[in-house]
């Protein structure tokens, strides 16, 4: 990949990142309108509960998704067997998988970041 090619996919993940992440505080601050929670402080508490929730589901994500790849003699079996296009989507399917998951578990890291800093301003 040519360093340009990186820097546009460095780009395009921070802008993903960053419109997730205004998702996410908007959706927090919906949520605390509606519940009546009015305060700097029950917002600011609220977004790092919101990244502690995104990692928890992240994490159970990350774990239901690899357990049927986690054996080596499978995926060296699956990978000469007849069926060979199949193990190539299963293994897509399992990096697909794990992507997500490290794009997830960031944006919750981010996520309670935020919030922590939003804490100590408050």
């Amino acid at each position: 990949m040519k360093p340009e090619g990186k820097l546009v996919a460095l780009g395009n993940f921070v802008k993903q990142l960053a419109l997730i992440e205004i998702g996410i505080l908007g959706l927090v601050g919906l949520i605390c309108w509606v519940a009546g929670w009015q305060t700097f402080e029950q917002y600011a508490n609220n977004v790092i509960g919101a990244g502690f929730v995104i990692m928890f589901f992240t994490t159970l994500s990350l774990g239901g998704g690899t357990i049927p790849f986690g054996k080596e003699r499978y995926n060296f079996a699956v990978t000469f067997s007849r069926g060979y296009d199949r193990a190539k989507d299963i293994m897509a399917q399992r990096d697909n998988n794990i992507s997500f998951g490290i794009f997830a578990g960031l944006s919750g890291l981010i996520t309670v970041v935020i919030g922590l800093v939003l804490r100590g301003l408050a």
